[in-house]
């Protein structure tokens, strides 16, 4: 997973201060998920541009003197996790976000975001 990009596999939106994401495609759906703190910090990074280690590198450079030890596995696992419920997907190369990905749910004119996302074969 480390030298893995990841990108958002699901459409999202912010609530007050809280991240919705809308499960319509994996294996649970339909279903809104509000996220912890680590999983909403992981999602929203997975533009599909960098790898994930080195998104867990940078992380860990903003602490100055003392990173907490477990960082790395918490973010491992909530990675896995991710992945697992298939909100986010690992790729071998860096991919563009399709926009239905990219921005807040609500952003985005219906039809527009729904034409889109039937030529990528999403929905029917």
């Amino acid at each position: 997973m480390e030298h893995a990009y990841f990108s958002r596999a699901a459409t999202w939106n912010r609530v007050e201060d809280r991240l919705i994401v809308h499960d319509s495609f994996g294996p649970e759906a339909p279903r809104m998920v509000v996220m912890e703190e680590l999983q909403e910090m992981l999602f929203m990074a997975a533009n599909g541009s960098q790898r994930f280690g080195d998104y867990c590198s940078l992380l860990l450079e903003q602490f100055e003197e003392n990173p907490p030890e477990d960082l790395r596995p918490r973010l491992l696992d909530a990675l896995a996790a991710l992945v697992k419920e298939e909100l986010i997907r690992l790729h071998d190369e860096p991919e563009e976000l399709p926009s239905y990905f990219e921005e807040d749910y609500f952003d985005r004119d219906p039809e527009l975001r729904a034409m889109q996302m039937r030529k990528d074969g999403l929905i029917d």
